[in-house]
């Protein structure tokens, strides 16, 4: 069981979740959530956290906000094509409004497949939730943040998503 711990105490986060208006302002501004630290430094349990906190604040106010926790291999997988498989556009299109997506390990991506992720794809996927205001939790090592080249296999709206000047980023060391 996770331990209880309230978004209001991570000033980092600059909101509070006293009133439901509050959860619902945060996710229609859409702000993303960037989780950066190395190996064992908590990245995953801080996304979990943070999520377990929308999910109680949902219930306790009636709100209906839905998440969905994601191994970036999952959005790999369903991106990518070759002659044994399509693009799952079924997959991705699920993922255009969910409230809050955490997308864990976006940095594990190795090029061992056949073929890169399609970046049209992943495109739109990304333009989706940032014109519906649908904020994305990305967890990732400090070495893939700093190096802007990795983005390209995600395309150029998820590089425009890291590097959006009013996210949240969290650096755990």
């Amino acid at each position: 069981m996770l331990p209880a711990v309230k978004l209001e105490n991570l000033k980092i986060l600059h909101f509070e979740l006293q009133y439901p208006q509050d959860l619902v302002v945060h996710k229609n501004q859409g702000r993303n959530v960037i989780i950066v630290g190395g190996k064992n430094t908590g990245k995953t349990l801080l996304a979990a956290l943070i999520l377990k906190e929308v999910a109680n604040a949902s219930s306790i106010f009636k709100l209906n906000i839905d998440f969905k926790w994601l191994k970036a291999s999952e959005l790999v997988n369903a991106s990518r094509w070759d002659n044994s498989k399509s693009v799952d556009h079924e997959f991705l299109d699920n993922l255009n409004n969910i409230d809050f997506l955490v997308i864990d390990g976006i940095d594990v991506y190795r090029t061992g497949h056949n073929t890169p992720p399609d970046t049209v794809s992943m495109d739109v996927l990304f333009s989706y939730r940032y014109l519906a205001s649908c904020p994305t939790i990305v967890i990732c090592t400090p070495e893939f943040f700093k190096t802007a080249s990795k983005y390209e296999i995600w395309g150029k709206e998820f590089t425009s998503l890291l590097t959006r000047a009013d996210n949240v980023l969290i650096e755990l060391y």
